[in-house]
């Protein structure tokens, strides 16, 4: 009887780490996904700035208390987003 219970318990065992791999999967898709998005932002805002400033789609052009500091808004969003990328390379998957 103490061996089916051993076997049982064994079992969900390795349902859960099956769930924290699909867990840990997900959270990495969604760490790569704001990286990329932070360094799109950052690099279009940089390149928006030096171009001349025009109207655009990057965040910073749109935030008030950032007007005058966007290059620098926008190499901060550049690291941060380089930040979340390697971290989410760290992050173990199901893949990995």
């Amino acid at each position: 009887m103490e061996l089916f219970y051993s076997i049982s318990a064994l079992g969900e065992f390795y349902r859960d780490i099956s769930y924290l791999e699909r867990g840990c999967s997900v959270m990495k898709e969604i760490a790569s996904g704001v990286s990329l998005l932070l360094l799109i932002q950052g690099v279009g805002g940089i390149i928006n700035r030096l171009a001349g400033g025009g109207p655009s789609w990057f965040l910073v052009n749109y935030i008030e208390a950032l007007q005058g500091y966007e290059i620098i808004a926008s190499m901060v969003l550049v690291i941060l987003g380089a930040i979340i990328g390697v971290g989410s390379l760290k992050i173990k998957g199901k893949d990995d």
